[in-house]
């Protein structure tokens, strides 16, 4: 199949043209200037602001998404981010949050063994991160949407068959917790409700999502908790089909069949409007940003021309567009390797040519759309030393075990000395924003 494969010109780095991801797919490409490719979205206007935008067009860096990986970051990268990332849900199923009871919830074996450790604990007592920005990821997917939108207890036959049950009513105590906690943290706070709003892997169900989120504002309006502000995150999902080899594939998201239950369905960037909460309760909008390069095709646009559309719906909100999550899913920094479900397994891959393939197309979209996209944010984690990541597929792509979500391999920056260089090289090179701001200007 042939596909036209974007070439973006990257302004920050003096006019080099670079290849966009798609490029490791083996396909015949037919180049297209940056115009035809991604219109030139920077003009002469000023940058977008919002809640904790920085000065003039920075872009804030955040790190994450574990305990492990922002500590990695902070013994080797030889700076300190703006900010850091943190997962929870309805059930406080982390370290370190207030209890309703009294006491503090402790880790869960979900968190530190299957999808990595997350510690409120940590991120209050690490010295190094006193004045660091928290990006907050609030999961309200299976049924804890239903449950804290209609007090129900579905929740009990999905996460504790056969333990504490978790009404309704009590998560959204809980809730209430968490933003007490949130607000005790005396810096800027991201809360990311309900991340990946049209993920099907969610199931959110709209008028129930768009009622959660409307609870958890009603909650930080009445704590006063003025220092976090609300993100609305997008998949941006692309559904590529897996055969014989991997084939690039269209945006989709859930398709709710009832408020129970849903199926999925091809989508337009205008169809995300099910789950927009609304203006007058989100303060940034936001995407993800993993495999986009390499598995999207619309037929008419591909890759990262894709990702374009998204943020084109995104910026007539007219709010602050957050990369909420990103990392170069399928490359193994460490040992040179890309790995993915479907497509051939590749060797002896150099530093530069894994910035080259994932991290430059990336930096020169943020670059595109940088009045735009005011934060980005990276997992630096090593994804296969917890159990729903690990991933082992044959040379052809076949998996041999595990893969639940594909392979996502190890993204730790320091894994690779010319990666880390790099990295570096960009993020203090101007236009990005490490050092917390002063806190009166920020709220």
């Amino acid at each position: 199949m042939k596909i036209n494969i974007d070439i973006v010109r990257n302004t920050r780095y003096k006019g080099n043209i670079v290849l966009s991801a798609l490029a490791i797919v083996g396909c015949e490409t037919s180049e297209s200037a940056l115009s035809d490719a991604m219109p030139d979205q920077i003009g002469d206007g000023a940058a977008v602001t919002g809640k904790f935008t920085p000065p003039g067009d920075g872009t804030l860096v955040i790190i994450g998404q574990t305990s492990d990986g922002i500590r990695y970051y902070l013994d080797n990268a030889g700076n300190k981010p703006y900010g850091v990332t943190i997962y929870t849900n309805p059930i406080l199923d982390g370290d370190g949050w207030s209890l309703p009871g009294g006491g503090t919830a402790s880790q869960s074996a979900t968190y530190r063994d299957d999808y990595g450790p997350q510690s409120l604990t940590y991120l209050q007592q690490e010295p190094q991160l006193g004045d660091r920005a928290v990006a907050v990821g609030l999961y309200i997917g299976f049924a804890y949407e239903t449950d804290v939108a209609y007090g129900e207890n579905r929740m009990r036959d999905v996460v504790y068959p056969q333990g504490v049950i978790y009404s309704g009513a009590q998560m959204r105590e809980n809730l209430s917790h968490m933003i007490t906690d949130l607000k005790a943290l005396n810096r800027p706070v991201f809360l990311r409700i309900g991340y990946e709003a049209e993920g099907y892997w969610n199931g959110h169900w709209p008028d129930a999502y768009k009622l959660v989120w409307r609870a958890v504002k009603d909650e930080i309006t009445a704590h006063n908790a003025t220092n976090i502000a609300t993100v609305w995150q997008l998949a941006a999902y692309c559904e590529s089909s897996v055969g014989p080899i991997r084939n690039p594939g269209p945006l989709v998201a859930s398709d709710p069949i009832d408020k129970y239950s849903n199926e999925k369905r091809v989508v337009s960037p205008g169809d995300y409007e099910d789950w927009y909460p609304g203006d007058d309760v989100v303060d940034w909008t936001a995407i993800s940003i993993f495999t986009q390069g390499y598995d999207c095709d619309t037929g008419s646009k591909q890759g990262y021309q894709v990702m374009q559309e998204v943020v084109d719906y995104l910026k007539q909100k007219g709010k602050p567009i957050m990369v909420a999550e990103s990392a170069p899913k399928g490359y193994d920094l460490a040992n040179g390797v890309f790995e993915q479900v479907g497509l051939p397994r590749r060797t002896g891959l150099s530093g530069q040519a894994m910035w080259d393939e994932w991290f430059q197309p990336y930096f020169d979209f943020i670059e595109v759309n940088k009045k735009f996209i005011r934060a980005i944010a990276y997992i630096n984690d090593d994804w296969e030393q917890y159990n729903h990541w690990q991933c082992t597929t044959d040379d052809n792509g076949n998996i041999v075990s595990g893969c639940v979500e594909d392979a996502w391999n190890n993204s730790r920056l320091d894994a690779n000395p010319t990666i880390q260089s790099n990295w570096n090289a960009v993020i203090t090179g101007g236009g990005y924003v490490l050092d917390p701001m002063d806190r009166d200007t920020a709220r």
